[in-house]
C-alpha cells in the first residue's frame, strides 16, 4: 500500500510538471506594469504591458513599473524595491520605476549589469518623462519611451549586451569613468535636445578620431576654479579625454554664472584641424553671437556642424585656415572689386572738380582790403576779452568680453581661447 502511495505521488509530480509551462515562458508573459493602486484602467494596463514586455524581450533585460499605496512605513523606498522586484520574480538584470502613489516617495532603480550602467543622468531622465506627463497611463507609457532609448543607446555605444557583445568605441584612452559628449550641468537643455547633441558629437567622435565635446557648469567656483580653461584641462586629464594615443579633442566650456567660456583643443590632429584663426573664425563668426542672445542648442548645434566641418577639410589635407576661409576670400575679392572699380571713379571726381573750378573768374574775396577809405581808418579803444573752455578726459576702458585672439602653449599643450559672452 505504502509503493501504492509513492508511485501515485510521483505521477501525480510528473503530470504536474508536465503540465506547468516553463519559467521562461513564464517571465516572458509576467506583467511589467503592476498596479496595486488602480490608477490605470484594465485596457490601458494590457497595452502598457505588451508595450513593457517588447522592450524586455528586445534587451533581454525587465524593464518595470510598479504604482502602489502599501509601502510600510518602516521600509525606505530602496529596501521595498529591491524586494518587490524579487518577490515579483523579475531579474537579474532590470529597471524599476516605482511610485507610492498616495505619498511623496518615488525613485528609479537599476539592478544587475544596469546598475553599473545607470547614471543620474539616466535616471533623471526616466523620472522626468513620467512625472511631465498629465495621467498615470500617458507617464508609464513616457518612461517606457524613455527607457527604450536609454537601452538602445547602450547598443550604440559600445556598451556590452545581454550576450557579451559590444560595437566598436574606438582607442578610447580610459573608459573607468563616464562622461557624456555633452555635460549639462546647468540643464539648459531639454532632454530632446540633448539627446540629440549628444548623439552628433559621438558620431563626430567616432567618424572623424577627435572628440568633440560639450561641458557647461552652474559655476566653475563651485569645482574650485577660477578659469574655464582650467577647469576645461582638470576634466580633460581627470577622465583621460581624446580619442587615440595622442588623445585628440576639442572641449568648448562654459560657467554660467559670470558667462565665461573657454575652447580648447588637444593632440597633433586636432590642433591641424583646428587652428588659431579657425578658433577665432568659429567662435565669432559662429558661437558666442548666439551664445549671446541666449540660443545655447543654437549655438551647441553649430558648434558641432562646423567643428565635423573643419574636420573634414583637415581630413583632405585642408585644414581650415586663412587661405581656405571661402567666407573671408570671397569679402577679400568683394573687396579689391570695390577698389577697382570706385578708386578710378573717385580719381576721375577729383579731376573734374579741380578742372571745373578752375574755369570760375568770380571769387571769393579774401580780404577786406576793398571796403577801406582811401586814408584808412584809426581805432579809438581795444580790448581782449578771452574765452574760457573746461575740457573732460575720460580713459576709454578695455572691454572684458573675451575678444582677444586664440593663443596656443596652454594648459597641457593646448590652443584656445578665453573670455565672456
Amino acid at each position: 500500500m505504502t509503493r501504492l502511495k509513492k508511485a501515485g505521488a510521483v505521477l501525480l509530480l510528473v503530470l504536474f510538471t508536465w503540465m506547468m509551462p516553463p519559467l521562461s515562458a513564464q517571465a516572458a508573459d509576467k506583467d511589467r506594469i503592476v498596479d496595486d493602486a488602480d490608477k490605470i484602467s484594465a485596457g490601458m494596463l494590457t497595452e502598457l504591458n505588451g508595450y513593457a514586455r517588447g522592450i524586455s524581450d528586445r534587451f533581454a533585460l525587465d524593464v518595470v513599473c510598479i504604482l502602489t499605496e502599501d509601502i510600510p512605513s518602516g521600509q525606505t523606498l530602496g529596501d521595498y524595491a529591491r524586494g518587490r522586484f524579487a518577490r515579483e520574480g523579475f531579474g537579474p538584470d532590470g529597471l524599476l520605476l516605482i511610485d507610492e502613489t498616495d505619498g511623496s516617495r518615488a525613485d528609479v532603480y537599476a539592478f544587475g549589469r544596469m546598475e553599473r550602467l545607470l547614471t543620474d543622468r539616466n535616471a533623471d531622465l526616466l523620472w522626468d518623462a513620467y512625472d511631465e506627463a498629465d495621467t498615470y497611463s500617458g507617464g508609464v507609457r513616457a518612461y517606457l519611451q524613455e527607457a527604450e532609448d536609454f537601452l538602445a543607446s547602450l547598443g550604440e555605444l559600445g556598451v556590452p549586451a545581454a550576450d557579451g557583445s559590444a560595437s566598436s568605441r574606438g582607442a578610447r584612452v580610459s573608459a573607468d569613468d563616464e562622461l557624456y559628449f555633452v555635460e549639462d550641468a546647468a540643464r539648459l537643455l531639454s532632454d530632446t535636445q540633448w539627446r540629440a547633441l549628444e548623439t552628433k558629437a559621438e558620431a563626430i567622435a567616432r567618424a572623424f578620431r577627435c572628440e568633440v565635446r560639450i561641458i557647461i557648469v552652474d559655476d566653475m567656483r563651485n569645482y574650485g576654479y577660477y578659469d574655464p580653461g582650467d577647469l576645461a584641462y582638470e576634466i580633460y586629464a581627470t577622465y583621460g579625454l581624446g580619442y587615440g594615443a595622442d588623445r585628440d579633442c576639442l572641449i568648448l566650456t562654459l560657467s554660467m554664472d559670470d558667462r565665461d567660456y573657454d575652447l580648447r583643443v588637444w593632440g597633433t590632429y586636432g590642433n591641424r584641424a583646428f587652428t588659431l584663426y579657425g578658433i577665432d573664425t568659429l567662435l565669432d563668426r559662429h558661437i558666442l553671437p548666439l551664445l549671446r542672445n541666449n540660443d545655447y542648442y543654437g549655438a551647441f548645434s553649430v558648434y558641432l556642424d562646423q567643428a565635423e566641418a573643419y574636420l573634414q577639410m583637415a581630413e583632405v589635407g585642408a585644414p581650415f585656415d586663412r587661405r581656405t576661409d571661402l567666407v573671408a576670400m570671397r569679402r577679400t575679392f568683394q573687396l579689391k572689386l570695390a577698389v577697382t572699380i570706385l578708386v578710378p571713379l573717385l580719381c576721375a571726381w577729383i579731376t573734374c572738380s579741380v578742372w571745373k573750378a578752375q574755369m570760375k573768374t568770380a571769387r571769393i574775396a579774401g580780404t577786406a582790403f576793398n571796403y577801406i577809405p582811401a586814408g584808412g581808418f584809426r581805432l579809438a579803444n581795444q580790448s581782449d576779452i578771452y574765452l574760457y573752455r573746461t575740457r573732460t578726459r575720460t580713459r576709454i576702458q578695455k572691454s572684458s568680453s573675451g575678444s582677444g585672439r586664440a593663443s596656443s602653449g596652454g594648459s597641457g599643450g593646448s590652443s584656445g581661447r578665453r573670455g565672456k559672452f
